[in-house]
């Protein structure tokens, strides 16, 4: 099993999910209308602490996959910046 299916096991498992990627934090949650939303903090630390996140959105896609792929995304062009 890819780590990407195991990130989707647990998302559609939990309907949340948090994971580091490239340096970031995301969380990402079903939300009740569908689709999934999604934040991303600048670390672990800043998530733990409370801080607001640092970039994030909302993914109309039913696919958790879909959804991972597209924050992890977001977060490589905030890496980009």
């Amino acid at each position: 099993m890819t780590q990407l299916e195991k990130i989707s096991e647990k998302l559609l498992e939990n309907e949340e999910i948090l994971f580091s990627f490239n340096g970031f934090y995301i969380y990402i949650q079903e939300r009740v209308d569908g689709g999934f939303e999604g934040d991303i903090y600048a670390s672990e630390a800043a998530f733990d602490n409370g801080e607001e996140p640092i970039d994030g959105g909302v993914c109309d896609s039913v696919l958790p996959n879909i959804a991972i792929e597209f924050f992890k995304e977001v977060a490589n062009d905030l890496k980009g910046r």
